[in-house]
């Protein structure tokens, strides 16, 4: 809809009631009904294109069918401009950088400048525009007066190179897939690992944090404790290669100390 706008000059009642059957390779034939006298659009050659994967992508509709059909299918009213205009018009100029007045109908103006731009006559242009020659004069003076002695720029050209440089058309027709950023990891999931699908609530984060400080301490320590000397004393009931797996076994089972001799059984087995 907006490339209709702005590379075919189309006032937007009459790209709401464009029809395929009105479209050929090169040309679009417009009823003005402002005028209410019928013009023939030569389409820029990006504009042509853009209408060509529009009917691709619209299953390749029959040629009685609108081109840019409500959501229903019917025939446009003032209820779905005022939707297109706000949800989608406004804020696709918006990202594209579009300041002051975002009316549609300044979408025409650009039209108009492109042809001018590119050296075409005002007799020409008036034509493609729907409007008298004292119109045109009339409403593009600043634009006459600023292309003197200035190089003339193919329309086609200046509408890619715009597109090239803002991307506008090629996120809009292939959609670039971005890979889903992670979530920041958290400090208690640094701790202890996957949090599954558990919310890093403070109560979790103590009792991982008071695991790890146990961890940490069974770790570090290198001194058995008194409970445990008989064990380590005693070659027949327990090696000395068994005392960091008991540490370990302890947080295992969730228990401060190994007690008894079937706890340090038990124990040995788990590590």
């Amino acid at each position: 809809m907006i490339s209709i706008l702005a590379y075919a000059g189309l006032r937007p009642d009459e790209a709401t009631r464009a029809r395929w059957c009105d479209l050929t390779d090169r040309t679009l034939h417009v009823h003005a009904s402002k005028t209410e006298r019928a013009r023939t659009i030569k389409l820029l050659s990006p504009l042509a294109q853009d209408l060509a994967e529009w009917r691709l992508a619209s299953g390749r509709p029959p040629s009685s069918t609108l081109i840019f059909p409500t959501h229903d299918g019917d025939d446009w009213k003032l209820h779905d401009w005022q939707n297109w205009r706000r949800r989608v018009y406004r804020p696709a100029a918006k990202a594209a950088g579009v300041t002051g007045d975002l009316r549609v109908y300044r979408l025409r103006g650009s039209f108009v400048s492109l042809l001018l731009w590119e050296g075409r006559s005002l007799t020409f242009v008036a034509e493609q525009a729907g409007h008298s020659v004292a119109t045109l004069a009339k409403h593009y003076a600043g634009v006459l007066e600023e292309l003197e002695h200035k190089p003339r720029i193919p329309a086609a050209d200046a509408i890619r190179d715009a597109r090239s440089q803002l991307r506008c058309a090629q996120s809009v027709r292939t959609p670039q897939k971005t890979e889903p950023t992670p979530p920041p990891e958290s400090p208690a999931d640094n701790v202890m690992g996957d949090a599954g699908l558990e919310p890093a609530t403070s109560a979790l984060s103590r009792r991982r944090q008071e695991k790890m400080r146990r961890y940490e301490n069974a770790r570090d320590c290198t001194k058995v404790p008194a409970n445990l000397l008989p064990l380590r004393d005693n070659p027949g009931l327990v090696s000395d290669s068994l005392i960091t797996p008991i540490h370990q076994a302890e947080l295992r089972l969730g228990c401060d100390e190994v007690t008894s001799a079937s706890t340090l059984r038990r124990a040995s087995r788990i590590a």
